[in-house]
């Protein structure tokens, strides 16, 4: 399954789960042959709302040895997780680090933890202001282009650096310790 179950259970710890994502999950798991009795109450569900499915699928997650972890371990397993995915190529980059923004940097508190630039609590100071240098890129390139630049180059540029961040954070977050779910454990 990919994402894996874990990273659920992970972006739960958020608070960042819909009714339609928990569906969805339970159905790939139900694809590839995950049962827990509590999925019949998700895959009932007419209308998947949250207060409706989230109960039994967290339950699920429990039967199937599936921890919620800590906020704080969740936010590390999603860095981990998005920042592997980009070194390894399995993404874009821009898509992998726009995926990472999503998972993380609205629903967690860098400014409180912040020391200097926001995220770099976490190794993310650089990758966030990368993001914010693509968002602004897509939708107004021509500032970023130099005489003989083209929208391309810095397209490739971002992209280089963002798996360049990507995989020192990667090489911080080996001697890190946090609680990594037992990925596959169901």
């Amino acid at each position: 399954m990919e994402p894996p179950i874990e990273y659920y259970a992970a972006r739960q710890s958020l608070r960042d789960l819909d009714g339609h994502q928990v569906a969805a999950v339970v159905d790939a798991l139900t694809d590839e042959g995950v049962w827990d009795d509590a999925f019949v109450d998700v895959m009932d569900a007419r209308e998947p709302e949250t207060h409706d499915v989230l109960p039994p699928f967290l339950k699920a997650l429990q039967h199937l040895g599936v921890p919620i972890p800590s906020t704080d371990d969740a936010v590390w397993y999603l860095i981990d997780y998005d920042t592997r995915r980009i070194v390894s190529g399995v993404v874009d980059p821009m898509e992998g680090l726009g995926q990472l923004i999503n998972d993380v940097y609205w629903d967690y508190d860098f400014a409180g933890r912040t020391q200097q630039y926001l995220g770099d609590s976490h190794g993310l100071a650089k990758l966030i202001g990368l993001w914010w240098n693509y968002d602004e890129w897509r939708y107004c390139p021509d500032p970023f282009l130099s005489p003989g630049v083209t929208a391309a180059d810095v397209l490739a540029d971002l992209k280089a650096e963002t798996v360049r961040e990507a995989a020192l954070l990667q090489e911080g977050l080996a001697n890190k310790r946090f609680q990594r779910p037992a990925e596959g454990s169901h």
